[in-house]
């Protein structure tokens, strides 16, 4: 069986569009407060399940370095890039 926190696989949507789905990793959290910062209020709300306007670097540190560890946190992204961070 594959090791969780190695998971990293590129998949094509119906639409055909590449998208690399792989665990969460320590150096993440920037990537994941730039996400943050993007998203509407309400699906922050969907999400977290309470309003928060910002991430504190606990909340990052928790998701980041707690989800790599337990390997239960997994990112997509698009478009396909050739860098693999």
């Amino acid at each position: 069986m594959t090791d969780p926190a190695k998971y990293d696989q590129t998949e094509t949507l119906k639409s055909g569009q590449k998208v690399r789905i792989r665990a969460i990793h320590p150096d993440d959290k920037g990537r994941i407060l730039d996400a943050f910062r993007h998203l509407e209020p309400e699906s922050i709300y969907t999400r977290f399940f309470q309003n928060k306007k910002t991430l504190t670097d606990a909340a990052l540190t928790h998701l980041c370095f707690f989800g790599a560890c337990s390997a239960k946190l997994y990112v997509a992204g698009m478009p396909i890039s050739t860098e693999r961070p």
